[in-house]
């Protein structure tokens, strides 16, 4: 009798940002391949403590019966809460796992997904378990936000791109049915911006040994065997083989950038993702590039490669070609089969809250949102820099953004959240926070952009130019949120809306659909 060989458990979860995965109306589940919730309507997931350092998944069905292929132990410690913000190694976990977390609902834990977009594998001690987080905005355009975020010359320099989108090269590929858009559109868009920037500053070059058949000159050493036999012996005695070191940019690290270059050049084309900007860049690489050879590249090629010390933006570089053209190929002159070459994915994440504050700054520095036309844009880059408080408890608070309009301040705070347009109301939390920048001494906020920025600010406070802390004078505050309908600011003091707080505002930021032409913020 022929022994069967165990299968391995896998279950795959789709979900949406911010949803409870035990009971997000938006999840499918598979469990080994079988659609769970097609068969049962409400099939959902139960999170309980085993012990203190487990927490048990299992696959819950309309009967109410637990069904048992589809239980899985995690560690507990994985998924504790939301990390502090400038403890740099627990938040790159946090964004590993799409931000999921454990959170109690009628005393029960419950697992809950984050701002994290994306998938990723979970540690598990038997079988395999594929977490997929997509945008809570349905059709939300990622590809056309990232984009905008590159294009523009200022943002792009502060953006971190490596904490907005990153991928696990490291980790094994996911299998998937179908793969998201944007997976290989944001690869290919970093990618022209990184090798936008590497040319830019030049492409590296070195000695490289060649071999010339030249004709009336010598260069290097002379190759007698092969001149002999293959120019002398035919009557050919102006000829001589020469082998010599030339100095070029015609090397393998080039031959590699321009491999995958080309690759991305075709994927990005063939999804018809359309910019100014990109095809500068494109125009820009392809000129520098014309001097180097067009070749097949070997995954073997990769260990062979020499990056001179003061050119470590090749790092970064070579890196995204060995993602690129492990899934399009590593010969750029065949045409890929883009949908066999889909099939997997690498774990990877994109953080909603960082990309969309760098598209609502590219909206107020674009003048694209009323009433704040033309004010000066202060941001607040990086985890951890904020505006020091010296008080125990609240060190620093970081407002996203501190806009300046002469002697006027406003503050401004980005919220990726879509219960503001959808449910059109109000977060009790967002109001609590905003209205808490709005108390800054106005001293602490002009030294701060003195010393983040290097610029110094005149604010008169009521025309009193000696009251440095203007405690008499409130800044105007908004909370910018993504809006893909009828973007508007509220209250609207001129339609009479009365609001029991004053100079607090909302205001949508009309963000990109798929297959929409984008609008901008009224």
């Amino acid at each position: 009798m022929d022994r069967k060989e165990p299968v391995e458990k896998k279950l795959h979860i789709e979900v949406q940002e911010y949803d409870f995965i035990t009971d997000g109306e938006n999840k499918r589940i598979l469990c080994n391949g079988e659609d769970i919730q097609k068969e049962t309507q409400n099939a959902c997931l139960i999170y309980i403590y085993e012990s203190p350092s487990e927490l048990v998944l299992k696959v819950v069905e309309g009967d109410g019966k637990d069904s048992e292929k589809c239980r899985f132990k995690l560690k507990k410690s994985l998924f504790e809460g939301i990390p502090d913000e400038d403890k740099e190694d627990e938040w790159k976990k946090f964004a590993r796992f799409l931000g999921l977390h454990v959170e109690f609902k009628d005393g029960k834990p419950v697992l809950k997904a984050h701002w994290f977009v994306g998938i990723t594998r979970l540690p598990v001690e038997e079988g395999e378990i594929i977490v997929q987080v997509k945008p809570k905005i349905e059709n939300l355009d990622l590809t056309e936000m990232f984009m905008e975020v590159l294009s523009h010359p200022v943002v792009s320099a502060h953006f971190r791109i490596g904490e907005a989108f990153h991928i696990d090269i490291d980790e094994e590929p996911i299998e998937m049915e179908e793969v998201p858009r944007e997976y290989l559109l944001f690869l290919a868009l970093q990618y022209m911006y990184v090798l936008n920037n590497l040319v830019k500053r030049g492409l590296q070059k070195g000695y490289r040994r060649k071999e010339e058949n030249l004709r009336g000159r010598v260069r290097g050493r002379i190759l007698v065997g092969r001149t002999v036999r293959e120019n002398w012996s035919r009557g050919r005695k102006h000829y001589v083989y020469s082998s010599f070191m030339e100095y070029s940019a015609d090397n393998l690290e080039n031959r590699i950038l321009k491999a995958a270059f080309l690759k991305a050049r075709s994927y990005l084309f063939h999804n018809n993702v359309i910019h100014n900007t990109l095809a500068a860049w494109i125009g820009r690489i392809s000129l520098d590039m014309e001097q180097v050879a067009t070749t097949r590249i070997y995954p073997s090629d990769f260990s062979l490669t020499n990056v001179q010390r003061i050119r470590r933006d090749y790092d970064d570089a070579l890196k995204l070609a060995k993602i690129i053209l492990r899934h399009l190929g590593y010969d750029p002159t065949v045409k890929t089969d883009i949908e066999k070459s889909l099939r997997k994915v690498y774990p990877y994440w994109i953080d909603m809250n960082e990309l969309f504050e760098r598209y609502v700054e590219v909206e107020l520095r674009r003048n694209g949102i009323k009433d704040l036309e033309s004010w000066q844009v202060f941001p607040g880059y990086g985890r951890g820099k904020g505006i020091k408080t010296g008080i125990e408890g609240v060190e620093k608070l970081r407002p996203d953004f501190v806009l300046v309009n002469g002697n006027e301040i406003a503050i401004g705070d980005a919220k990726y959240k879509d219960e503001y347009q959808k449910h059109n109301r109000w977060i009790k939390e967002d109001l609590q926070q905003i209205a808490l920048y709005g108390r800054i001494k106005w001293k602490k906020i002009k030294d701060w952009i003195e010393k983040n920025f290097g610029q110094s600010i005149d604010i008169e406070c009521n025309n009193q130019k000696n009251n440095k802390d203007c405690p008499s004078r409130e800044p105007e505050l908004y909370i910018f949120y993504p809006c893909t309908g009828n973007c508007k600011k509220e209250p609207d003091e001129g339609k009479g809306q009365e609001f029991p707080f004053r100079g607090i505002h909302k205001v949508g930021v009309k963000v990109p659909i798929e297959g929409k032409s984008q609008e901008k913020s009224q």
